[in-house]
């Protein structure tokens, strides 16, 4: 397991090109400034796959098809299937060779293969080495997402208290950077890091960033970003250049009320959990609305699998649902 630790660092630095906003090297572990009282230390930690010992493997295995999936609207679904899993799930992810990684409230991760059952259980917590001896630190995941093209790791965004913090990651796997949002106090931000820890960029808040729910990272490379305070999605460049935002609070086709989750498809379109207005949404790269995947839904979590299928975890439900086509 390896640990690289996220910056407290909230203070802005006047940039004169508002389109880019900050580009920095500085190392996350370094930074001194803080956003306040009872802010907490942020961790961006890789959990190694081949490390772990599995805990009751092959202990779920309640797959099931459900073409009808009782109490929700799944529009020109063809097939759906979805599987039990032991508690809520509070946030998905889906390697490019089809697992399953299911993130729960507390500090259970658990990998599941495509038919449910589990191949991997562990706990999120870190081995710290202060004055020679070792020191176990919970961490709280906010967000899990696959590392690297081997999907060799899980990794995971939190910190070491239970607080108002929230933070979401999104990796880009051929560039080798982590993305995360931080929000404290009404105001977001993006940062860009590089898996070694440093802090390569940050930007978001001139936009008005409030608090991002989602991020996701596209087939070329742009940076979406779901604000659930001003039901905005924000599309940047790789280099935090602001490009547009799209949809706004409302009900109507095209808006969105809370949207939670964002992830893209192989053709760019953008598929958003919209759970103020209990619907999937789908939308063309340049923020279009295309159609509404599904309806009368609790959506919390979403994320694309490596053959075009949608994983999607609802807030009120033990499971895991896949949509095979949309």
């Amino acid at each position: 397991m390896s640990v690289v630790e996220g910056s407290s660092n909230g203070e802005d630095t006047h940039v004169p090109d508002d389109s880019v906003e900050e580009t920095e090297n500085s190392h996350c572990s370094t930074q001194t400034d803080e956003y306040g009282d009872g802010f907490i230390e942020p961790y961006l930690t890789a959990y190694h796959l081949g490390n772990l010992d599995a805990e009751h493997p092959g202990e779920i295995a309640s797959s099931q098809q459900e073409p009808g999936y009782h109490g929700a609207s799944f529009l020109k679904v063809k097939a759906t299937k979805s599987f039990d899993v032991e508690g809520h799930p509070r946030k998905v992810t889906v390697s490019t060779s089809g697992k399953i990684v299911v993130m729960f409230r507390g500090r259970r991760v658990s990998v599941y293969d495509t038919e449910g059952i589990i191949t991997v259980n562990f706990l999120t917590d870190i081995i710290k080495i202060e004055e020679r001896h070792e020191k176990t630190i919970p961490i709280f995941p906010h967000d899990v997402s696959f590392g690297t093209l081997a999907n060799n790791d899980v990794w995971i965004v939190g910190g070491n208290k239970l607080t108002h913090y929230v933070a979401q990651l999104a990796l880009n796997r051929l560039s080798n950077r982590a993305i995360v949002t931080e929000t404290d106090k009404h105001r977001g931000m993006v940062k860009v890091f590089m898996l070694n820890g440093m802090l390569e960029r940050r930007f978001g808040w001139r936009q008005g960033l409030m608090y991002p729910t989602g991020i996701t990272v596209d087939s070329e490379d742009s940076i979406l970003v779901a604000d659930s305070s001003t039901a905005y999605i924000y599309v940047y460049r790789d280099n935090g250049q602001f490009l547009f935002k799209f949809a706004g609070k409302g009900t109507n086709d095209g808006q969105l009320s809370l949207p939670l989750d964002i992830c893209t498809d192989s053709s760019r379109h953008i598929i958003v959990a919209d759970s103020g207005n209990r619907r999937i949404e789908l939308f063309t790269s340049r923020g279009t609305f295309i159609r509404h995947i599904a309806t009368d839904i609790d959506p919390l979590s979403i994320a694309l699998g490596a053959d075009g299928q949608l994983v999607l975890a609802e807030a009120s439900k033990k499971k895991v649902t896949i949509l095979t086509n949309y």
